[in-house]
């Protein structure tokens, strides 16, 4: 990985920080060359560890209470499907 250093008020920061806040891709042209950058989102205040956290145990608590209450019938219905997908693919056929 390399880090490249910009300057907080140039016009690339601005775009990264939206492109942050919005999960867009940023186009970077340098001489004829283009380059897309992906950009993670920022972190918020709601995103801490212990919210986080929170959030996990939250998902472990629905989970419990969910468990049980589906019959083989239904698990049997779910693989199934699951192992059909997993058979078609999920991307289109690419032509050479």
């Amino acid at each position: 990985m390399t880090t490249v250093t910009i300057e907080p008020e140039s016009k690339l920061a601005e775009a990264l920080r939206q492109a942050a806040r919005t999960g867009d891709v940023v186009i970077v042209r340098a001489g004829d060359a283009s380059y897309t950058m992906n950009v993670e989102p920022e972190l918020t205040p709601r995103d801490t560890p212990e919210t986080l956290a929170a959030q996990g145990e939250a998902f472990r608590s629905a989970v419990d209470a969910a468990f049980g209450t589906w019959n083989d019938d239904y698990a049997e219905e779910f693989k199934a499907y699951v192992r059909e997908r997993r058979k078609s693919g999920s991307r289109p056929s690419v032509e050479l």
